[in-house]
């Protein structure tokens, strides 16, 4: 049988998890999301790239980033602008003759 010390922990974290996921979606429905920080790992997966493709991409100027020491620092709304303006327009379809 497991240590009841520990199954209460793991419940808890559950507990704590789920209530943080549903906050998210509730301030995602209200339109009331916050413009928080992310360091690199959790921004190139925000951004679903590899962590080399955006460090290129801080190499080459593409992305608005900051630097704290040795951390490079990322707002959301700087992400969410990045990725709004590589949107392409889609072409006109070839009018057959």
């Amino acid at each position: 049988m497991d240590n009841p010390f520990e199954y209460l922990a793991r419940e808890l974290a559950e507990v704590k998890k789920l209530l943080h996921d549903q906050s998210e979606q509730l301030r995602e429905l209200q339109g009331v999301e916050k413009d928080r920080r992310m360091f690199l790992g959790e921004a190139a997966e925000y951004l679903g790239i590899a962590k080399p493709t955006l460090y290129a991409y801080l190499s080459k100027k593409k992305i608005t980033h900051s630097k704290t020491g040795n951390k490079v620092i990322f707002w959301k709304s700087d992400l969410d602008a990045f990725i709004k303006g590589g949107t392409v327009e889609p072409r006109r379809k070839l009018a057959l003759r």
